[in-house]
C-alpha cells in the first residue's frame, strides 16, 4: 500500500492511494490530514486511486473522525478511480458523508477533475 499526501499552494490537497488500503494506514493518514485541517484553511480535495486493490476487511472503517473535521474545511472533493470502483467507493462511504460537492472521475478524466475543482 502506498499513500501520498500533497498540499499545494492553490488550496488543493491531493491524496493518492494505491494497492490495498489498510485501516492502520488510514489511522496514520488521519493524523496527517488532521494536521492540515488544523490550519483552518478551506481547500479542495482530490483523491486518486491508482492501481487500487480495495480495502482491508475491517469493522473499524466506521471511524469518521477525520471526515467530521473535514466538513468545516473541504469545499469540494473529486475522486479519480477506475469505473469498477465507483459503487464500492459509494458503499464505503466516501460519498455518503459528504456535505459538500463531490464528483467521481475515471483516470482518463483527471484533467476534468482538476478543472472541476478549480471552478
Amino acid at each position: 500500500m502506498t499513500i501520498k499526501l500533497i498540499k499545494d499552494n492553490h488550496k488543493l490537497l491531493t491524496l493518492t492511494i494505491s494497492g490495498k488500503y489498510l485501516f492502520s494506514e488510514y489511522q496514520q493518514l488521519a493524523e496527517e490530514v488532521s494536521a492540515v485541517f488544523q490550519s483552518k484553511t478551506e481547500l479542495n480535495l482530490l483523491v486518486i486511486f491508482d492501481q487500487f486493490e480495495g480495502w482491508e476487511d475491517c469493522e473499524q472503517w466506521s471511524d469518521t473522525a477525520v471526515e467530521e473535521l473535514a466538513t468545516s474545511f473541504v469545499r469540494k472533493t473529486a475522486v479519480v478511480a477506475e469505473k469498477r470502483w465507483h459503487d464500492d467507493i459509494e458503499i464505503f462511504g466516501l460519498m455518503d458523508f459528504q456535505q459538500w460537492p463531490f464528483k467521481f472521475f475515471t483516470p482518463e478524466k483527471l484533467k476534468d477533475a482538476y478543472l472541476w475543482l478549480e471552478g
